[in-house]
Order: C-alpha cells, then sequence, then structure tokens
C-alpha cells in the first residue's frame, strides 16, 4: 500500500512497469494520485496508437473493459493497449483496432496521468 501512501500524500508519484518487456514509467500527478484513492472502482486506462498516414495517440478512460485483457499496475488502476490499423487513409474508412503485443518500437516510454476539473487527462511518449 505504499503507492496509496504516496498519493494521498499530495505528492507527484513515478512507478516503472513492464510491458511487453520494456520499462515503462509511469508518472501520477498528486491530483491523479488522490483521486485514484477515492475511487471504490478500478480505473482503466486506454492507451491507443492509430496508424494511418499519420500517426495518431489517444487515452481513453474507463470503469470496465469486458473481454479486454488489461495490465494490472495495483488495486485502483490497469492499463489497456490499443492498435488501431486502417484499410486506407481516407478518414471515412473505418479502422481495424486489436489488442495483442504492440509494434516493438512503439512501446510507450513514459505514461502520464492527471486529473484536472472533474475529468482524467493522459498522454504518453515513445
Amino acid at each position: 500500500m505504499d503507492w496509496l501512501v504516496q498519493w494521498i500524500g499530495g505528492k507527484p508519484t513515478t512507478q516503472t512497469i513492464a510491458i511487453s518487456g520494456k520499462s515503462v514509467e509511469l508518472r501520477c500527478s498528486a491530483r491523479a494520485g488522490r483521486e485514484l484513492a477515492r475511487r471504490e472502482r478500478l480505473l482503466i486506462v486506454e492507451v491507443e496508437l492509430a496508424f494511418a498516414c499519420f500517426a495518431r495517440k489517444q487515452m481513453h478512460f474507463h470503469e470496465m473493459a469486458p473481454g479486454r485483457e488489461t495490465i494490472s499496475v495495483n488495486a485502483k488502476l490497469a492499463l489497456l493497449f490499443t492498435k488501431i490499423v486502417p484499410n486506407s487513409c481516407d478518414p471515412a474508412t473505418p479502422a481495424e483496432g486489436g489488442q495483442g503485443e504492440m509494434p516493438p518500437g512503439f512501446v510507450p516510454s513514459w505514461i502520464e496521468l492527471d486529473y484536472v476539473r472533474g475529468g482524467w487527462r493522459g498522454d504518453y511518449g515513445l
């Protein structure tokens, strides 16, 4: 429960986790830590990387992810990775999403979480 004490303590925290054999630094702001400590349910952070004519990265926040494999960080937080590869560069063309191993060069080096004005925010870098 050391992570809980740190998050309630009002300081940003950093934790290193292994994803697909790579070390990823997970950074939580003090606000995110306090909000996670208050939660009764698990927060699932979806890290999405879309490949098309250009790469697009987004993060989504969920309460549940039925049928999808998550990576447990602790009792309050899990990660979900999604890669999307469209069949063409046309934005109107549906893209195919999927789970599984991220391509080797595309596992994030860091993930940041914050809680601002009642909503979750996040970013990541390759």
